[in-house]
């Protein structure tokens, strides 16, 4: 289990934690963004091939309707 302490390793960008400020960069480090594009666009849009992560016909996001990323699915990844 990860403690406090180790939040900033993969809840923030590289090099942008802020103890002063926790909320800023907060859940946009790159473990957080490989899992959000892992588990919604699938597993293709780790490597895309032509440079941008585009869904497969069966991902996450196509089956439940989602277009736009939300508060409640970036929490959903980093639980």
């Amino acid at each position: 289990m990860a403690s406090t302490a180790a939040w900033p390793l993969f809840f923030y960008p590289k090099g942008e934690y802020d103890p002063e400020d926790l909320y800023k960069g907060i859940l946009r480090g790159e473990l957080i963004l490989w899992a959000y594009k892992a588990i919604f666009l699938g597993p293709s849009a780790r490597y895309p091939s032509k440079g941008k992560a585009e869904p497969s016909s069966s991902c996450n996001a196509l089956v439940h309707n989602m277009y736009n990323v939300t508060q409640s699915s970036i929490v959903y990844v980093a639980a």
